[in-house]
Parts: C-alpha cells; sequence; structure tokens
C-alpha cells in the first residue's frame, strides 16, 4: 500500500512540474497574440485553438505518468530542459514574435525528447513509450511552425 500512495505522490509531484509549464506558456496566449497569431500564414492542417488546449494537458499527463514510471531509475536532464524548451517555444514565438527562433526551440524540443525517451527506456521501456505522443505532436508543431516561417520569408522578399 505504501508503494501506491508513493507512486501517487510523485505522480502528482510530476503532473505539478509539468502542468506549471503549460500554465507559464499559457500566460503568453493574450487576446493580442491571439491576433496577432491569426494574422499570420497559417498551413491548411492548422487545427482549431481549441485543440492545443487539449492536446498540451494530455501530453502533460503522458509526461507526468513516463516521469513516474522512470523515477529514481533514470537520468532527468533531458526531461528537464525539454519542459524548458516547451516554455522557450511559447516565449519565442507569442512574446518575441520570432517564428525562426521558436523553430529552433521545436528541434531542441524533439532532440531532448529523444533523449528523455533514450534515458527513460533503460529504465522503463513504458515511460519511453509514453512520450511518443509529445514527439508526434512536437514534429507537427514543427511542420506548423516551420511552414509559418517559410510563408513568411516568402511574403518578405
Amino acid at each position: 500500500m505504501a508503494k501506491v500512495f508513493r507512486f501517487i505522490g510523485v505522480f502528482l509531484f510530476w503532473l505539478l512540474v509539468t502542468n506549471s509549464v503549460g500554465l507559464l506558456s499559457a500566460t503568453y496566449m493574450t487576446a493580442a497574440t491571439q491576433r496577432w497569431y491569426h494574422t499570420l500564414p497559417l498551413p491548411v492542417l492548422t487545427p482549431p485553438d481549441m485543440v492545443f488546449r487539449i492536446v498540451w494537458p494530455v501530453l502533460f499527463i503522458f509526461m507526468s505518468l513516463a516521469a513516474t514510471l522512470a523515477w529514481r531509475k533514470a537520468r532527468f536532464v533531458f526531461f528537464w530542459l525539454q519542459l524548458l524548451c516547451v516554455a522557450l517555444w511559447s516565449f519565442m514565438f507569442f512574446v518575441c514574435r520570432v517564428p525562426c527562433s521558436a523553430v529552433l526551440a521545436t528541434i531542441l524540443l524533439m532532440i531532448c525528447v529523444c533523449m528523455t525517451m533514450a534515458d527513460f527506456y533503460k529504465a522503463s521501456p513504458a515511460a519511453a513509450f509514453l512520450l511518443l505522443p509529445e514527439l508526434l505532436w512536437t514534429g507537427f508543431a514543427l511542420y506548423l511552425n516551420g511552414y509559418i516561417v517559410y510563408a513568411m520569408h516568402l511574403t518578405v522578399y
């Protein structure tokens, strides 16, 4: 029974950590940034805004569960770095309004997720598998952000 409570406690800790990053990133989403975002050249596959509000909390749950499964058995350097990259992307894109820098943050995020998956796999293959949706979503985000940069480049010249 103590193991169950410990597992729940560790999971709740990681849920608090990941959702804190999400909350920080959400603070960058003001009405002004939303209006600016919708003036950008968006690709055809851009989902409605609500999808982002659903996907990220689900990803944070998966990330928290992965971290809980790998707790005390894996290195967390890249996990912390990927959380930093999530916040960095939001800051670069919505506050600084520099989509090109946000692309670099997305690439760094993908690298950190891959490295975290490799570290977590040694501790728990299930933990690594739980990060796969984040990797896929980040790849999709790279497509979205990359398209914006490409299309903006075309309109500048």
